[in-house]
């Protein structure tokens, strides 16, 4: 039973992480929108992407302009 109970809790905190990250992602696509204009887009890769992601794992995203793609990480 407690195996259980800690994956249900294991499972809650990796919802919130993924749910950080997508608030992040969104903010910066905001923020890149609001100073550079609306065909600017934001999209994660790596594990964000695929959902592996984890507590301590990096966010990939990459800078979408026209068919132009300029990628940092964070």
């Amino acid at each position: 039973m407690p195996d259980h109970v800690g994956s249900t809790q294991a499972t809650s905190s990796d919802q919130h992480v993924r749910e950080r990250r997508q608030r992040t992602i969104a903010e910066v696509e905001s923020s890149i929108r609001s100073h550079f204009g609306q065909e600017f887009r934001i999209g994660a890769f790596g594990s964000t992407q695929y959902g592996v992601d984890g507590r301590n794992s990096d966010l990939d995203l990459v800078v979408i302009v026209g068919f132009f793609f300029l990628m940092f990480l964070l």
